[in-house]
Parts: C-alpha cells; sequence; structure tokens
C-alpha cells in the first residue's frame, strides 16, 4: 500500500509544482531498506518524497524462485489540485 507525500505549504501557497525520483533498496521482505534523492527539480519537495517513500512496503522481487533485494527508482510529481 503507498500514500502521497504531504505538499509542503510554501509551495502550496505559491502554487508551486515540481517533482523528485527517489532510488529505492526493497529487501527481501517488499519494506524498504533505503531511500536515496536521485533528482529534484526543487528541494522544498525532497523531504516529503523521501519520509513517505520510506514507508511504503512492496511485494518483494523474486529470481529463480527467491525473493531478492531490489533498487527501484520512483518518480513523485506534486501537482496542485485543479
Amino acid at each position: 500500500m503507498t500514500s502521497v507525500p504531504e505538499y509542503p505549504d510554501l509551495a502550496k501557497r505559491i502554487n508551486l509544482e515540481r517533482s523528485v525520483t527517489i532510488n529505492l533498496l526493497v529487501n527481501k521482505e517488499g519494506k524498504v531498506k533505503k531511500a536515496l534523492l536521485v533528482k529534484a527539480t526543487n528541494d522544498l519537495f525532497t523531504q516529503p518524497a523521501l519520509e513517505e517513500s520510506k514507508k511504503w512496503v512492496f511485494t518483494p522481487a523474486i529470481m529463480n524462485g527467491k525473493s531478492v533485494l531490489v533498487w527501484v527508482a520512483i518518480p513523485f510529481r506534486f501537482r496542485m489540485a485543479k
């Protein structure tokens, strides 16, 4: 189950929309072991994306019938509701 990062208050006030890409190391149980910033178009969005992504749980990756550690890249797009 995934959830959405909280939109930074300052970004809301100035109608700022940006994106962040995070690399996640997902362990054999599907839990995030490490989250690393790949790219952020504005630093305001980095921390919310990192914090929220660490809470996510994935279906474990399988190789040769066994669950394995895997890196995944997750793009976050922060957009104002229209």
